[in-house]
């Protein structure tokens, strides 16, 4: 597998570039919601996956929001094509491999005990269709076996044309209970998060609006 190769100057460039991207393409940020209580614990995000933006908006998320170290799971043969990301803090995973998943998932695992944050997509792929139907792979469950002292964090991301020329990108949070640890309700909690974004957006609040985030 291909492991995370943390460099300062390459989060410097992306950051500048990312920004620069954010406010080309986006009209703005906004929240549903509230912020969860995240806590000192490291923090396992888990985000539905519908964009080629999705990974830029975890990250810029992290800086703005988390302040960890920020880490991304990504498929291996994507990785290698765009392997300046692993300066940024992304690793691999070959799917069509046992030995590979085991030891993604084990590197997973010794990411969370130095206190990063670790973005993964549970369903393993990207879904462009926009539906609130996610159907997510067990291996989620591995990451978490033997380990209860990680801030499990579900992240509903969509992003919607509505008045402007430039779509606005909509985020909804919430903590992850232990005891819902199971396939089928994990799935139904971010598929209900993904509604509530749907029913709740004249309520959303600025998050991101081009200019400044919220602890700037």
């Amino acid at each position: 597998m291909i492991k995370a190769k943390h460099r300062n100057w390459a989060k410097y460039i992306f950051k500048l570039y990312i920004f620069k991207q954010f406010k080309k393409n986006f009209h703005s940020f906004k929240l549903i919601g509230d912020l969860p209580n995240f806590g000192e614990s490291p923090i396992l995000l888990l985000t539905n996956h519908s964009s080629w933006w999705d990974g830029f908006f975890t990250f810029y998320l992290n800086e703005a929001i988390f302040k960890k170290k920020y880490h991304i799971m990504m498929l291996e043969d994507q990785l290698e094509k765009y392997y300046f990301f692993q300066y940024l803090g992304a690793y691999s995973i070959k799917q069509e491999s046992p030995k590979s998943i085991i030891e993604s998932i084990n590197y997973t695992k010794s990411l969370l005990l130095n206190n990063s944050i670790v973005n993964i997509y549970p369903e393993g792929k990207m879904d462009y269709s926009f539906k609130n139907n996610v159907k997510y792979k067990g291996g989620i469950l591995k990451v978490l076996e033997n380990n209860k002292n990680i801030n499990l964090v579900h992240t509903a991301i969509k992003i919607i044309h509505l008045h402007n020329e430039k779509p606005e990108v909509f985020f909804s949070f919430e903590n992850i209970n232990y005891s819902d640890l199971k396939i089928n309700n994990l799935e139904n909690s971010m598929n209900t998060m993904l509604s509530s974004i749907d029913s709740n957006i004249d309520n959303a609040s600025i998050l991101f609006n081009g200019k400044k985030t919220r602890s700037e």
